[in-house]
């Protein structure tokens, strides 16, 4: 096969299989390949996201037996241990997560065909145009919608919001099986859940909305059972599918 001389190299954390915790598809077996970096700050993020001159590839399905690769990746090799792992043991989907995989669209181009199993992308739901570009590879949408309560922006907290960029990511996702996930914690208000609602219901209000109270971290405190209930019954009231799920593989002790 002759190499690509146009192929890019993916800036890669790691590659694992694992279940998926999060979302519609939780308890669901994957690959996880793991992207570097990401355009946002949130308060709760608990993920490492810096590239590193070495990524980490687990050899075989679920043995946390992981050998150092240098980094960045090319596309056409990091497709091919995936692959093997998806012929080693059977997985539901490949999961692209982050950090925000949508930053390195151009790699996805190149890596995402090459791929022998559904795509199930993971993104904070703001980069619209590069969404655009790879909409074509990819089966499952895990689209976050980020409150401004929960975002950092240097050191300094800003109400900033995007809202619009949000409306704009969710009318593309809808052509996929897409669904919402919201953070929420106990500096959660009621204005930006409304504002969250608002988004969904303009699209469609059939699109699942999945709220996932956070796993205390940095300081980032939960919130009371009222007001996850009081969350649940104020989006109950305008979407058809609402759903109160956490972090399951925190719970059960799995990357």
């Amino acid at each position: 096969m002759n190499k690509n001389p146009n192929e890019k190299n993916v800036n890669l954390i790691e590659v694992f299989s694992s279940f998926q915790g999060e979302g519609l598809l939780v308890g669901s077996r994957q690959v996880f390949v793991r992207l570097a970096s990401c355009n946002l700050n949130c308060k709760y993020c608990d993920t490492e996201i810096l590239a590193k001159d070495v990524a980490k590839l687990e050899m075989t399905p679920g043995k946390l037996d992981f050998s150092d690769i240098c980094n960045p990746v090319l596309a056409s090799y990091l497709a091919n241990h995936v692959n093997k792992m998806l012929f080693a043991s059977k997985h539901h989907s490949v999961s692209i997560t982050g950090g925000e995989p949508l930053i390195q669209f151009e790699a996805l181009k190149d890596l995402l065909p090459g791929l022998n199993a559904p795509i199930y992308l993971e993104t904070n739901g703001i980069l619209f145009e590069e969404l655009q570009e790879v909409l074509p590879f990819i089966e499952y949408i895990s689209m976050d919608i980020k409150l401004p309560s929960s975002l950092i922006f240097g050191k300094i907290e800003t109400p900033k919001n995007y809202w619009q960029e949000h409306a704009k990511f969710l009318e593309i996702a809808f052509r996929k099986n897409v669904f919402i996930k919201i953070v929420l914690t106990a500096k959660t208000t009621f204005e930006e859940v409304e504002k969250a609602i608002e988004i969904i219901n303009s699209v469609n209000k059939k699109i699942p909305l999945v709220f996932q109270p956070v796993t205390p971290v940095n300081g980032v405190e939960s919130l009371s059972i009222e007001k996850t209930i009081a969350f649940f019954e104020l989006a109950q009231n305008v979407l058809d599918d609402v759903r109160i799920i956490p972090q399951t593989h925190k719970i059960i002790g799995v990357i």
